[in-house]
């Protein structure tokens, strides 16, 4: 079997039986939040924190703030009480457009003692390189050498026979991606004590009180944007926490909504996509105005789409057909109860300014499943409590005691 510069298992039919061997061979000897574990993710975090010409990745820079030994021992108080043990074997399929979210799953799975298989796309990511090639540094020094065995990133062309052989050995199958991806992968058997959990297509907004944002300051009205470009453009707005519209609550004031555009436009500025993508942005905008009541203002940083009268079957239609490239749609309401008929289950965050965040879980209480309310510029955090699902209790188990 070929290993590769960057610690990347390349599998086919002729080295599957070969891969599996070797995970079933190695044997479970790592308890929940073992030091070793803590030690090799603050070196991973360190690592890339020292590293400047990784500056550029923002979303890496988060990821390894994110598992810095601080933080790690924050969590592990937060889950002190409870006495759970390793799940076993985690199978993890990463997406294709968020290149870090594989990496959250599957260090807080070693958080929690188990070995790990990371089917990533066979897509070629600098990012990823970049993360590898960190992580097999790491395991060079021969104090994580009993970590080596826990590890696995494989690639391999979308065979269901390789992946179902995968799924028979795990002890968790989990799914990251779109909707087609997770159906396809899903009706494959799994082991039959298997737990399977799927992070699906999702949908993100903002609501904003547009009374209050009438009252802000030009330095105010800036720093509230920047965190909004933020939570809009990171990973070409195709994250599920990507916010993709914003509710305006309060009374309209179309001045301060188009200095709002401005600001943000000016911020993005006019190339931030590639003569293909802004093609691909152009034709889904031209798709929504073609089948919704709305009016389309076309601008090379964000073009801005403002439904009128929406009911929930356009919202629907919003949802399905938003493909993420920096385009954002916009709807006027006179308060916030008036969003409760037009929330559904596929929604995911909600990132609020000038609002409550008690008032707006009320306004989500038994009405949809959104799973997320934060402040705008919060969207893309991630947390280890993701689609209601925490990940600590996910990859692992109880003992039953009389």
């Amino acid at each position: 079997m070929s290993l590769s510069r960057f610690n990347i298992d390349h599998i086919d039919l002729n080295n599957i039986d070969e891969f599996l061997k070797k995970i079933e061979l190695s044997k479970l000897k790592l308890k929940r939040f073992d030091d070793e574990v803590i030690e090799f993710l603050s070196e991973f975090s360190s690592k890339i924190l020292l590293n400047n010409s990784l500056r550029k990745y923002p979303e890496l820079i988060v990821l390894a703030n994110w598992f810095r030994k601080r933080n790690i021992f924050k969590i592990k108080e937060a889950h002190s009480n409870f006495i759970k043990h390793p799940l076993g074997t985690i199978f993890h399929v990463a997406p294709g457009n968020v290149d870090t979210i594989f990496i959250y799953s599957m260090f807080i799975s070693l958080l929690n003692g188990n070995k790990n298989i990371v089917k990533i796309s066979h897509r070629e990511s600098e990012l990823i390189n970049e993360i590898i090639h960190t992580i097999d540094e790491v395991l060079c020094n021969p104090a994580f050498d009993n970590l080596r065995g826990y590890i696995s990133i494989i690639r391999y062309e979308n065979q269901e026979e390789i992946t179902t052989k995968l799924s028979k050995i795990c002890n968790c199958r989990v799914l990251w991606g779109g909707d087609n991806t997770i159906n396809q992968i899903s009706r494959l058997p799994l082991n039959p004590r298997a737990l399977e959990v799927k992070f699906s297509d999702r949908f993100s907004f903002s609501v904003i009180n547009s009374d209050i944002i009438s009252s802000l300051t030009d330095k105010e009205l800036e720093e509230l944007s920047e965190r909004f470009v933020n939570d809009l453009t990171f990973f070409n707005q195709e994250a599920c926490s990507s916010t993709k519209l914003i509710y305006w609550v309060g009374k309209k004031n179309k001045s301060v909504i188009e200095k709002w555009w401005d600001i943000c436009r000016k911020k993005i500025g006019s190339d931030i996509l590639v003569p293909p993508i802004q093609t691909d942005r152009f034709v889904n905008q031209n798709l929504i105005a073609a089948n919704l009541d709305v009016k389309v203002e076309h601008d090379p940083s964000i073009p801005v789409i403002t439904l009128y009268s929406p009911n929930k079957n356009d919202l629907n239609f919003l949802r399905n057909n938003h493909f993420g490239n920096i385009l954002c749609s916009q709807i006027f309401l006179k308060n916030l109860d008036m969003i409760g008929d037009l929330l559904s289950e596929k929604d995911q965050t909600c990132s609020y300014y000038g609002f409550l965040e008690d008032d707006l879980v009320k306004v989500f209480w038994n009405r949809s499943s959104v799973d997320r309310v934060v402040p705008i510029g919060k969207s893309l955090d991630f947390n280890y409590i993701w689609d209601g699902y925490n990940l600590f209790e996910v990859f692992s188990r109880h003992i039953g005691k009389e």
